[in-house]
């Protein structure tokens, strides 16, 4: 998981990572090969990019969610000393999806709009 920092303009969207990122390369080629795509504007290109992105997580959070029904059933069946690493390791990885995440869903909001 890489973070993204957008720039965002009336006419402009930068957008910054330190290597590059197959979503944004997919989404660079869709709009080369329909340059109407980019006709709405900046706001819109954020919203693909936005989109193109989150659904970038969907197989590992399809990953982690086999991950804890694996630890259920190990914990419910066959209790082992080691789980406890297991199940910190796993809410690690946790913290980082929400630490990366989490400003995707604030991105939206009207600048002015209190943060929580």
């Amino acid at each position: 998981m890489t973070e993204i920092d957008c720039l965002v303009g009336s006419d402009y969207v930068v957008t910054l990572h330190p290597e590059p990122l197959q979503p944004l390369q997919d989404l660079h080629k869709r709009w080369q090969a329909n340059p109407n795509l980019m006709r709405p504007g900046a706001s819109y290109l954020l919203y693909e990019i936005m989109d193109e992105v989150l659904d970038d997580y969907f197989p590992l959070l399809d990953a982690l969610d086999e991950r804890i029904d694996e630890l259920q059933d190990r914990l419910l069946t066959d209790f082992e000393d080691n789980m406890s690493g297991d199940i910190f390791a796993l809410k690690r990885c946790l913290v980082q999806v929400r630490r990366v995440a989490r400003p995707d869903a604030r991105c939206g909001q009207h600048p002015a709009a209190p943060r929580r």
